[in-house]
């Protein structure tokens, strides 16, 4: 909808937020309390939920065999700045963006140190010394 400067345009301004405001209200999905405090297998949204709980109800790991954990694979992005953003996982690929050039990574976790692809989404280099907090991912 376009709204032009003409008498009225403030009050279909305001019309027209007021629906979107609605409107948005309206496309938020109810979360019950109890999705919203535990995250499965997948975490979709950083922070495995979107209150950003880090809450797993998996009980696989626990404080018996916590110390048999052991590395099962790594992988290099090719950058040697830090990474501040969480992966996510969803279903058996697990997807990293890493630092400056941002980079997207889709790991496939039933093959361990297999990347399926990676994205490039070409990034200015005349960005990257315009970041405010050196050129970490978030």
């Amino acid at each position: 909808m376009a709204i032009h400067q003409n008498s009225g345009s403030g009050t279909l301004l305001r019309r027209a937020l007021s629906s979107g405001a609605l409107l948005a209200i309206a496309m938020v999905p109810a979360i019950d309390n109890a999705s919203a405090q535990q995250a499965q297998a997948e975490w979709t949204t950083p922070a495995g939920t979107v209150q950003g709980t880090r809450f797993s109800s998996l009980a696989e790991i626990n404080t018996t065999n916590v110390g048999q954990l052991k590395e099962e694979f790594s992988f290099k992005t090719g950058s040697a700045s830090g990474f501040e953003g969480a992966p996510l996982v969803v279903g058996s690929t697990m997807y990293v963006v890493g630092p400056f050039p941002n980079k997207l990574f889709a790991l496939d976790l039933t093959r361990p140190g297999h990347t399926r692809w990676v994205f490039d989404p070409g990034a200015d280099p005349f960005a990257q010394d315009k970041a405010c907090c050196d050129v970490v991912n978030r």
